[in-house]
């Protein structure tokens, strides 16, 4: 349309920064990594759906200066590669 509602680049970004998120570091870290476990990968999206009910709200409150998905996409990768090293190290890599 030529007069989209204003909250549709909003809405957008938020449905960007969920799949960012959730999707992006399994998707890219078992890509370019061999070690990356499949609880690494479940641990990824557990932090991010936390990340995301905790994150989101502060935005909206107007107490975060980012986005969420910049705080979340950090988390989930961390948690990602920490629970798949921690796997490795037990010698549990699958």
């Amino acid at each position: 349309t030529l007069n989209p509602p204003d909250f549709t680049l909003s809405y957008g970004g938020d449905i960007w920064g969920v799949v960012s998120i959730l999707l992006f570091p399994p998707l890219y870290g078992t890509l370019l990594s061999k070690n990356i476990t499949r609880r690494g990968v479940w641990a990824c999206v557990i932090v991010g759906l936390l990340s995301i009910v905790v994150f989101y709200p502060l935005h909206y409150l107007g107490t975060m200066q980012a986005h969420p998905a910049m705080y979340g996409v950090l988390l989930s990768t961390v948690a990602m590669f920490a629970v798949s090293a921690a796997d490795h190290r037990r010698g549990g890599g699958s």
